[in-house]
């Protein structure tokens, strides 16, 4: 239906694109193409879609800002990846010690770097879970 692909055009061109949420002119909070949030629903197959990039983002993200990335054990990849996912990629990297003793290989020490943190003060079970992995490096 070749109209649809021209209305699509004259919404583009209407609506204008924001990468970032906005309040239109009544105030509602909205992004993308003039989508308000709060008619906004995903299905699982969209939001899959949205954190696989988000993810592949934090990969070329953590692969730029730690030299050794790409030398870890898939294993500690992992957990970088959850762990900058949940606290961004600039709070990752205030676990200096972490990451001072994950590019040693003393794994122990930095599943314990882990454990002492803030991080696991809020997040306990993930934290728990991230350390155990990363004892398991060994």
């Amino acid at each position: 239906m070749p109209y649809i692909d021209r209305a699509i055009q004259t919404i583009k061109v209407h609506e204008g694109f924001r990468s970032e949420v906005y309040n239109d002119h009544l105030g509602n909070p909205t992004i993308g193409f003039g989508f308000l949030i709060e008619d906004l629903k995903l299905t699982r197959s969209v939001a899959e879609q949205i954190l696989y990039m988000k993810v592949s983002e934090l990969v070329r993200k953590l692969e730029s800002h730690i030299k050794f990335f790409h030398t870890l054990p898939e294993d500690a990849k992992v957990v970088l990846v959850d762990m900058s996912y949940q606290m961004g990629v600039n709070g990752l990297l205030r676990f200096e010690r972490f990451l001072g003793y994950l590019g040693k290989g003393k794994y122990e020490s930095a599943a314990e770097e882990i454990l002492d943190s803030l991080y696991a003060q809020q997040t306990p079970n993930r934290a728990k879970m991230n350390a155990a992995v990363t004892r398991r490096l060994i």
